[in-house]
């Protein structure tokens, strides 16, 4: 009986030693249909930093990674104009450079998978919604105003609910690190509050992690009935220039963080143009703030909008950090005392909410 109980114990020793060891060993491979890649070497980079962990090359339209793996961790491979989205874990892993989000052979990426197509129904989901707008109403600012209504009251708290659940479920770990990214772009600051506490040690010691912490820390700091918080940058003609120049000085002010490689910033354009002119001298005063751009092509892009209205440039990340920006354009109206009274405002809203409070005045 003693033998039966050793014999046993050490084959349970060796099978956990053997699943260690296959845990942490990896391969991953693929496919590339881009003959002008053979002989090229392929990267796999941590989203997290982008530091290179592995490398290999192609081979007959065929690529293998082959390591180990200490902790997984969400990656990429960039194969030309192509890329796989995958996490790095012990196990044989299939990646697909076509389809990006969908690898195979592992845990964690199995549930990647699964968690990507639901994202992909869901992206079909609206792209109909849009496309049913369209036909219902030739009017812009309609289509503008019932895209936003089913994105506010369905499509964003349906998607902040997909992530929220697999976060959740995975506080501490790369499923974990893929999901608060996802939430970062659509989860309200309060419910961000709640990713925060449940986050483990593991994931609270990603830059990314802290990047997404400071944001929500700045779209708190900046809510709508806050106080402005002050930058300092350029103006076109290289003299200093701070936000605090503008806001809060008895006027209301409308200020637009954009750039000039920006499709929408530059659609925002007119209408704020059009805000700018039919209120200039009716107590509104209007600001671009030029982010993520260079100083020349911010120079170029005013000269091809016309953009008559004050600019600050040279900023740096910093108004983005204060602020809390997902992304661009983004505009904010400010109260004659400097208490911000919108955010996230865009075309007709944006006009109708400048017009509101200047005609009430």
């Amino acid at each position: 009986m003693k033998h039966i109980l050793f014999t046993l114990a050490l084959a349970s020793i060796a099978g956990i030693a053997n699943a260690q060891h296959n845990g942490h060993s990896y391969t991953v491979e693929g496919l590339i249909n881009d003959s002008t890649l053979n002989g090229q070497t392929l990267y796999i980079s941590r989203y997290d930093d982008g530091m290179k962990v592995d490398s290999t090359q192609v081979t007959n339209g065929q690529f293998k990674f082959t390591g180990k793996a200490d902790i997984p961790c969400f990656c990429r491979i960039d194969a030309g104009r192509e890329y796989a989205n995958f996490i790095l874990e012990g196990g044989n892993i299939q990646v697909n450079v076509l389809t990006h989000n969908d690898p195979k052979g592992t845990p964690m990426n199995e549930e990647y998978t699964h968690i990507s197509d639901k994202t992909s129904e869901l992206v079909t989901e609206l792209r109909k919604r849009h496309a049913a707008i369209e036909q219902q109403t030739e009017d812009k600012s309609e289509q503008l105003r019932l895209k936003k209504e089913y994105a506010d009251t369905y499509w964003h708290p349906t998607y902040t609910r997909l992530y929220k659940d697999m976060f959740m479920k995975n506080p501490d770990n790369a499923l974990g690190e893929f999901a608060i990214r996802e939430l970062a772009m659509c989860a309200l600051p309060e419910e961000m509050d709640t990713i925060f506490a449940a986050s483990g040690p593991w994931l609270k010691s990603l830059s990314v992690y802290h990047r997404i912490e400071k944001q929500f820390q700045g779209m708190k700091a900046t809510a709508v009935g806050q106080k402005f918080t002050d930058f300092s940058g350029k103006t076109i003609d290289g003299t200093a220039s701070s936000l605090s120049d503008f806001v809060g000085k008895g006027q209301y002010t409308l200020v637009d963080f954009w750039a000039s490689w920006c499709g929408p910033c530059r659609s925002e354009s007119p209408h704020i143009a059009e805000l700018y002119n039919t209120y200039k001298d009716k107590g509104l005063t209007v600001v671009g703030v030029a982010v993520w751009d260079k100083p020349e092509n911010t120079k170029k892009a005013i000269k091809e909008l016309n953009i008559d209205w004050p600019q600050i440039i040279d900023t740096g990340m910093t108004p983005m950090d204060l602020y809390g920006v997902k992304g661009i354009p983004f505009i904010l109206l400010f109260g004659p005392d400097g208490t911000i009274i919108a955010r996230d405002l865009r075309g007709e809203g944006m006009k109708n909410k400048v017009a509101e409070v200047l005609n009430n005045k």
